[in-house]
């Protein structure tokens, strides 16, 4: 069954714009729109004009409200802060992902389970070209996140204009710590413009179109675990 089926049949958010979010800090508190969620964490959009500014490693109490739904009360640790247009990103990790296990109800839970990936930010710059050779299109960024399911970019954007939603294109780029270059089909499935000329593109990988997809795929992922491992070591020696 299709996230849409089901929520179409249980009264479910079709989408993460159906759910928001209320974040409880040391500094106070804020309210903003869910832009993704999976099992290990949520990121939230939060209007400029909103304190207070949540930092990197502080502890907050997330509450998710969801459209037809009870919420959901879960605590959670500042991953990542990114400025955007107009408002802020931040992306929080839960504590105990398990706990939203508990907790939520059995058709959430599913909707949950299809987005059991979690985003992790790259230690070093990693250059990524982006390219449809039928449309001419040949442009460079640098990969700004990673899951196994796709990749975050930053590109200039005026070089960025031509990367619409729903352009398939040929992403190739060598994460650290490795020798081989990874070429991997992906669809481009948003872009926002941040600060800086810069804008931020979000692709997600088409992994059935991939050649060797199997050995790549696998490469991304055992990236992106060693990444986590890290990143809760680093926090509970914080």
């Amino acid at each position: 069954m299709s996230r849409q089926q089901l929520s179409s049949e249980q009264g479910l958010p079709s989408s993460d714009a159906g759910i928001r979010a209320d974040v409880d800090g040391a500094r106070g508190r804020a309210s903003g729109r869910v832009t993704d969620l999976n099992l290990t964490g949520v990121a939230v959009q939060i209007g400029v004009a909103q304190p207070p500014a949540f930092v990197h490693g502080e502890s907050v109490t997330l509450v998710l409200h969801f459209d037809t739904a009870r919420s959901v009360q879960i605590e959670a640790i500042v991953h990542t802060h990114t400025e955007m247009d107009g408002f802020d990103q931040f992306e929080f990790a839960f504590v105990d992902p398990s706990a939203i296990r508990a907790t939520l109800p059995a058709g959430l839970l599913r909707w949950f389970n299809e987005r059991a990936t979690f985003r992790v930010e790259l230690k070093e710059a990693v250059p990524v070209r982006l390219e449809n050779v039928d449309l001419g299109i040949d442009v460079s960024g640098s990969v700004r996140d990673i899951s196994a399911d796709g990749l975050g970019i930053l590109i200039d954007t005026d070089a960025g204009t031509c990367l619409a939603p729903g352009l398939e294109v040929s992403a190739e780029f060598t994460l650290p710590r490795q020798d081989r270059a990874l070429i991997c089909q992906a669809l481009i499935c948003n872009r926002r413009t941040l600060q800086n000329e810069t804008s931020a593109i979000g692709a997600c990988f088409q992994w059935q179109r991939s050649s060797a997809s199997a050995s790549q795929r696998r490469d991304v992922t055992n990236y992106v675990m060693a990444r986590q491992r890290e990143y809760l070591k680093a926090r509970v020696e914080s």
